[in-house]
């Protein structure tokens, strides 16, 4: 390209409010996923489908208007179509694992997707991808390519010409492959939806998962982010490198009322997910309680793995060591276990005891909570008094004077 070639690109389209607001959205997507905070999984994917909804609208109304050059549809499509991406390598996961439903990381989430918010995607994708086909089939050959005043450059991991065949040809490999995924996806969901067994599918809510999860189904959580955040990165890479390729100016001011919408936008939804998280993360123990606690030796195997020690309240009077079955054990949650004074009946009433090592604490219950010991049988009894025996006079039987017989 010759130096003095310069594109003067069409801000209102991909100006940098507008791609700061689709990187932000789709971080935080991403990382919503990851801490599991199940309220902003559904938020951040609605915000994101809605913003790509809405660009994709622009696109189609400029192009039908014949002002969007053949780069700025370019630029658009990778950034509403790059989220998608993130699809064929999961996909290409479940054909190498045949299939196994323990294995496949889409049935493991945090958040049960509503069939409302699945069809408003899955719109979205079908819309982008006709775009993808309009595009693509519509334009010119390498060899028509002389009629542009400034050479044209698309990313495929290296700048190559916008009209060469294989950019060509990858972008429509990649649309068809997506567009089959979709139609693969809604033919599994219907007939899961009429209880068709073998092609039924089942998400869970956060709360089931916890009941249920294991060591292998967080695992492939985590793969699942950091396949989304791999494509992220190559995808962010290849429409910032396509702008400097191409020299594209007048598009990365932040002084119009769009720019700074898009912007804000992006800015608060990844905002909140880190506030949600840091919000509902559980407090740290505080550390007198700490010290004074019991705390079981693991080389003895004093509380079973299946236990968590939860710090009491730190406004109460003595240090309580208080035991919680973890939900990752695959069990029900069990209630509260003081130790001590022990529960009445004993442990019998819980799956596992945990043991005390070490020396006993002194309990001081708070004056304002009934004692531990009001449900016990021997509790309730009244006082027993020692009566002193009866004198047995001359000539009285002994089962006389006791009242026998």
């Amino acid at each position: 390209m010759a130096d003095s070639c310069v594109v003067h690109g069409n801000s209102d389209m991909y100006g940098i409010g507008i791609r700061l607001g689709f990187y932000l959205q789709w971080l935080a997507s991403i990382l919503a996923n990851f801490l599991m905070i199940e309220s902003e999984i559904k938020s951040a994917r609605f915000s994101l489908s809605s913003y790509t909804g809405a660009v994709i609208i622009a696109l189609a109304v400029q192009t039908a208007r014949n002002t969007a050059t053949d780069l700025d549809t370019y630029i658009v499509l990778l950034l509403c179509f790059g989220a998608s991406y993130a699809q064929i390598p999961i996909f290409l996961w479940r054909i190498l694992t045949c299939f196994n439903a323990d294995m496949d990381p889409t049935r493991w989430t945090a958040a049960a997707s509503s069939t409302f918010l699945s069809m408003f995607s899955t719109l979205v994708l079908v819309a982008v991808a006709v775009l993808q086909y309009i595009f693509w089939g519509g334009l010119p050959s390498e060899t028509e390519e002389g009629t542009h005043v400034c050479k044209e450059y698309g990313f495929l991991f290296v700048s190559l010409s916008l009209y060469s065949t294989a950019l060509k040809a990858t972008n429509l490999t990649l649309s068809s492959l997506l567009l089959v995924i979709s139609s693969l996806g809604w033919i599994q969901w219907c007939c899961s939806s009429r209880d068709r067994g073998f092609l039924k599918q089942e998400k869970w809510s956060l709360t089931d998962w916890m009941n249920r999860s294991s060591r292998k189904s967080t695992v492939l959580i985590r793969l699942r982010c950091v396949v989304n955040l791999v494509v992220a990165i190559f995808v962010i890479a290849g429409t910032e490198l396509t702008i400097t390729w191409n020299r594209v100016q007048d598009i990365s001011a932040l002084d119009t009322p769009g720019q700074l919408i898009s912007f804000v936008l992006g800015l608060v939804v990844f905002s909140r997910v880190i506030w949600v998280y840091f919000k509902n993360r559980p407090p740290r123990p505080h550390k007198l309680f700490v010290d004074n606690a019991v705390s079981p030796g693991p080389q003895c195997g004093s509380v079973p793995p299946s236990y968590l020690r939860v710090p009491q309240d730190p406004n109460s009077q003595g240090p309580y060591t208080v035991y919680k079955e973890s939900p990752l054990s695959g069990r029900q949650s069990s209630p509260y276990i003081p130790q001590p004074p022990y529960p009445p009946g004993g442990y019998s009433a819980y799956k596992e005891s945990p043991v005390m090592s070490g020396s006993t604490p002194v309990v001081r219950p708070r004056p304002s909570e009934p004692s531990v010991y009001k449900e016990h049988r021997f509790a309730t009894a009244p006082p027993q008094q020692m009566q002193p025996p009866p004198i047995i006079s001359s000539g009285t039987s002994y089962n006389t004077a006791y009242g026998i017989g």
